[in-house]
């Protein structure tokens, strides 16, 4: 945690952004427990189409009052929109539920871990972003975190 608050924190009060990721955190490991414990019991395809179809209802729900004021704006980035749902929604939950049958709910959370890294990395390189000293303090952090919560001996 202490290398993802150096990492992204940019100072000043805690506010209600903090407070949803956090809540974000804590489901997604929810979330990951649940499959490791439903994965092996169930074929892919259909967990994967319960979990997408959820995933639409709610984000449906979420954004149904400003659908109609947005109607032209999704027909005109439609294609954006098919790409972030297949690419970048479908596609990850597809790996996960299939991933999940072999590894341990403890190794995907691993992978969890490091997407700040990865964000920051691609952020450089894709966008020209600086990381600066702190960033690569917080990158270090979470590396000698996930390298030691690898190193120790299991205890199952």
């Amino acid at each position: 945690m202490a290398g993802i608050g150096i990492l992204s924190w940019e100072g000043g009060s805690l506010n209600r952004g903090d407070f949803l990721t956090f809540g974000c955190a804590v489901g997604i490991a929810v979330y990951i427990l649940l499959l490791e414990w439903i994965t092996p019991r169930h074929p892919t395809p259909p967990l994967v189409a319960v979990q997408l179809s959820v995933m639409a209802l709610l984000s449906g729900t979420w954004a149904l009052p400003q659908l109609a004021t947005q109607a032209g704006e999704i027909v005109n980035h439609f294609g954006v929109l098919f790409y972030l749902g297949l690419v970048v929604t479908a596609t990850p939950i597809w790996t996960q539920t299939l991933a999940q049958r072999w590894i341990s709910s403890y190794e995907a959370a691993l992978l969890y871990t490091l997407e700040p890294v990865f964000a920051a990395v691609f952020s450089f390189w894709l966008l020209g972003e600086s990381l600066g000293v702190r960033g690569f303090l917080g990158a270090g952090f979470i590396l000698i975190a996930t390298i030691f919560s690898q190193s120790q001996p299991k205890l199952r």
